[in-house]
């Protein structure tokens, strides 16, 4: 059983390609300039996902909620939970979560996948921002024979030529007959419509690689800009279990495809051992099980899991490669392992299971999950600023199987970090690290939605 700190408070949260028309999806505009402020009213909200959360009645239908912020901060004015508007057992809404612009207003919106949906083949639900909050909006739907559409998600706002993207991962896909092979769905959102999009698979050239069975492209996904036309994002996809000649088996990768909109012409990116600096190949490290992408001034990041890598001599213990690029491509720089922050390196601790960047007040950091380490899968995770690594520090203050470090995400400058699985909170919490910690714990009321891994997404 988790033993309460004396420094933590807790929060119980009241719960209040075939396009399926949602509500309007142009609002008036917000003025907010909080991060992940879905109302416009400067304050911060969060999206929590839950894909295993029983939804009138239908078991892992999927959940999420949505904490408005205020004064007092995430979950103090109001939590309303989103669901499917027909939930349906074992859909999985929440799998996955992103944030962005999609329409014309300055209102920030949210898709959530539902990987499970349709019979496997997946859907993404659009909630569009508005000053009253998130409100339904359009059902992207793939076309027949997709396979877990909506298990990656990542937004970009539209900008000059580019409209809005919106890149579904779909990791199960079959790409020429070969099984699980992956695929990216790229959707286009313009002057507050959906227009055409593409598909992308690793045999487009500018994937750099070849679709094999069971490589799982389109795992992990982001868009960024990384080189190419500064005016155009890049797509960055993994494939966390591909083989690699003289590397191994499931070593796993990821590529970058550059200016993404326009098809044709544009070189690519394709990294795994060779040339990232994380040491020896490793069958089953899994390179690119989680990504993140931060742009921070004229200099982009990305950070890539690789929790399966043999690190220290032990097996599983895990690493996260960082790059960085100011617009000619990306460049190694040294990778982190689990004795930042003095902690240890744990064998089979799955440290890089989960990845996010943002800023703190030390500058540029990257946190860490490590949902498998400390003693009896307590789960730990890392805060690092990559200026200054000696600056990193441990979160890790679960209980006996939480598995904390499931999802780690920024609100702000304020690391969050879930804990799917704790003993005394059953139905999972998550962790607001800062001066006095706050533990984010939903409530559970008769005849609502039934929470089993609250925080197993963040955005």
């Amino acid at each position: 059983m988790r033993k309460p700190l004396l420094t933590t408070s807790a929060v119980l949260l009241a719960t209040g390609l075939v396009v399926l028309p949602g509500r309007a999806s142009h609002a008036a505009s917000c003025t907010g300039t909080a991060p992940g402020d879905f109302n416009g009213d400067g304050r911060a909200d969060l999206a929590v996902g839950d894909s295993r959360a029983s939804a009138a009645g239908a078991p892992s239908a999927g959940a999420v909620s949505v904490l408005y912020g205020a004064d007092g901060g995430l979950g103090k004015a109001r939590t309303v939970v989103l669901t499917a508007a027909r939930p349906a057992a074992a859909e999985g809404f929440g799998q996955a979560l992103a944030t962005g612009y999609l329409n014309d207003d300055t209102c920030l919106d949210l898709a959530v996948g539902a990987p499970w949906a349709n019979k496997g083949e997946g859907k993404v639900h659009v909630f569009y921002g508005s000053p009253d909050g998130l409100t339904p909006g359009d059902v992207v739907e793939p076309a027949a024979g997709s396979r877990r559409f909506g298990w990656s998600l990542a937004i970009a706002a539209g900008s000059g030529d580019q409209p809005a993207l919106l890149a579904v991962g779909a990791p199960a896909q079959t790409v020429g007959g070969k099984a699980n092979a992956g695929a990216v769905h790229l959707q286009y959102f313009r002057d507050g419509k959906i227009g055409r999009g593409q598909v992308i698979t690793q045999d487009d050239e500018r994937a750099e690689g070849v679709a094999e069975p069971g490589d799982l492209f389109g795992w992990s996904v982001a868009l960024g800009r990384i080189r190419g036309d500064a005016g155009l994002d890049d797509l960055v996809v993994s494939e966390p279990l591909e083989d690699v000649d003289s590397e191994g088996t499931d070593v796993g990768s990821f590529s970058v495809v550059e200016d993404v909109y326009r098809p044709g012409g544009a070189k690519g990116e394709h990294w795994h051992y060779e040339n990232l600096n994380l040491g020896a190949a490793t069958g089953g490290g899994h390179i690119g099980w989680s990504l993140a992408y931060y742009k921070d001034a004229d200099r982009a990041y990305v950070a890539v899991g690789a929790p399966g890598q043999k690190t220290g001599g032990k097996a599983g213990a895990g690493q996260v490669a960082i790059l960085s690029s100011t617009g000619s491509g990306l460049k190694p720089e040294a990778p982190i392992d689990a004795s930042a922050g003095g902690g240890d390196i744990q064998e089979n601790g799955r440290f890089g299971w989960t990845v996010a960047l943002g800023r703190t007040s030390s500058g540029v950091a990257a946190l860490v999950g490590a949902p498998y380490g400390g003693a009896k899968e307590t789960g730990t995770a890392r805060l690092v600023p990559l200026g200054d690594r000696s600056g990193a520090s441990k979160l890790d203050r679960g209980g006996e199987g939480g598995h904390l470090g499931w999802a780690v995400a920024f609100c702000g400058t304020s690391p969050l970090v879930s804990v799917p699985d704790d003993q005394e909170h059953p139905t999972g919490y998550v962790r607001i690290f800062g001066d006095g910690d706050t533990d984010l714990v939903p409530e559970q009321k008769a005849g609502g939605t039934v929470n089993a891994d609250f925080g197993a997404g963040l955005a």
